[in-house]
């Protein structure tokens, strides 16, 4: 199973059920995890997807710690010359985010990956697992 695959690696897999087009368009989920601090990290770091528009996606209530998060990952690859739209969403967030993506025509969908413990997963079912099954676009995830 992919998410056997993904949790062993413990390095970025890239997950495309159909022909892979080089995107142009991003949605970068982002809440402030380890997993998806790996991710901006990647993003900053590895000069990945240069020249794409990056839509960072926060789904949660509105707070602090929320504004804090979107403003973290907007100064982080906006300093590195990436044009960043920010989005919060609230709702479930695999529904919200699989929606932001159908109807801003996004390319790829960028997120951290299985950052609860499997046991947590096991018993409420993980946020990772259900993006994997029910998306269509190319799925990166870093662990």
């Amino acid at each position: 199973r992919v998410e056997s695959l993904v949790r062993a690696l413990k390095k970025p897999v890239l997950v495309v059920d159909k022909e892979f087009k080089e995107p142009k368009n991003i949605l970068f989920a982002y809440d402030g995890t380890d997993s998806s601090r790996n991710a901006l990290n990647l993003l900053e770091t590895e000069g990945l997807f240069k020249g794409c528009g990056i839509d960072i996606v926060f789904v949660g209530e509105e707070s602090d710690l929320s504004i804090t998060f979107l403003d973290e990952a907007l100064k982080a690859l906006e300093h590195k010359g990436f044009s960043c739209a920010v989005t919060r969403l609230e709702g479930e967030p695999v529904e919200k985010l699989l929606k932001f993506s159908e109807e801003k025509n996004m390319d790829m969908v960028i997120m951290g990956a299985f950052s609860h413990s499997w046991l947590r997963d096991l018993i409420i079912g993980s946020f990772t697992s259900e993006m994997l099954h029910k998306t269509t676009k190319p799925l990166l995830l870093v662990r």
